[in-house]
């Protein structure tokens, strides 16, 4: 049986052994309950596509740090996954005398069948719920200018810092607007938290960005890239050397619609025909 150690020094073993949900940006959902709650109210969805949106960005951007940081390739995804799956992927290791803790990723067969079913439920509950979302949006009409509007804005960022201070009183007892610890995930650093954090606040500032163009333009009409004034300040199309030619020539063409008299040498005179 193949596997890799992975050390972890210096890190109290009780808090390897904890798992709790993810940051509002990290639950699986299934997909019937997200069809109905897609349903219930236009509000709701979207809601539900800008979070997804800060969800994806913030949960792919902590597992590719753990990659390229520690070189651990999903591990986050693999240690808090069912423990029914759990067993199949990871196995704890004793605690050695200095209290450093341990794991060891598999490498078998069926640990290798697990993760490829953790990555299909990732893709479902991650990007595939706030794609159904998103075309549920888009086959009542809407666009991304009536996702990104300033009440789901502040709904949605004050509903992600709601997640965080429930968290962080129950499980800490004191309230915060962004919460870190072992309570949640089994994580190899509490940086993943952070770095989740500022993905999330990216997505949320791209789109304080694009409501704020919108809002100009729909103030100042002149300002947008297909208005009259914008139009008419563009340079003139310049035609194609050969259309150019092609067009001259036709009409350079002269038709002569007179009559044309065509002269025949014939053996027959007007003597010998019949009178």
């Amino acid at each position: 049986m193949a596997a890799s150690n992975i050390r972890r020094d210096g890190i109290d073993p009780s808090a390897t052994t904890v798992i709790l949900p993810q940051p509002g940006t990290h639950g699986m959902v299934s997909s019937h309950v997200g069809g109905l709650l897609a349903h219930s109210s236009p509000f709701v969805r979207k809601v539900l596509i800008l979070q997804g949106a800060a969800i994806c960005l913030g949960w792919y951007t902590a597992i590719a740090s753990d990659w390229f940081v520690d070189g651990t390739f999903c591990h986050t995804l693999y240690r808090n996954m069912p423990s029914s799956m759990l067993s199949y992927m990871v196995q704890d290791q004793p605690v050695g005398d200095h209290g450093e803790g341990s794991y060891i990723i598999l490498n078998t067969y069926s640990s290798w069948a697990m993760k490829t079913w953790s990555h299909v439920l990732d893709t479902m509950g991650h990007p595939g719920l706030a794609y159904l979302f998103w075309r549920l949006h888009r086959q009542s009409g809407g666009t991304l200018r009536d996702v990104l509007t300033w009440p789901v804005i502040v709904f949605t960022w004050h509903f992600s810092r709601t997640w965080s201070l429930v968290h962080s009183y129950y499980n800490t007892g004191v309230p915060s607007f962004w919460y870190f610890g072992h309570d949640v995930y089994l994580l190899n650093s509490m940086n993943t938290f952070l770095i989740a954090y500022v993905a999330e606040g990216f997505c949320f500032g791209v789109a304080i960005l694009f409501r704020l163009y919108w809002d100009r333009i729909s103030d100042h009409p002149s300002l947008s890239p297909m208005s009259p004034s914008s139009l008419s300040s563009l340079p003139p199309v310049k035609k194609n050397r050969m259309e150019k030619n092609y067009y001259e020539g036709i009409s350079g063409e002269k038709h002569d619609t007179k009559p044309i008299l065509i002269y025949s040498e014939s053996g027959v005179s007007t003597s010998s025909m019949p009178s």
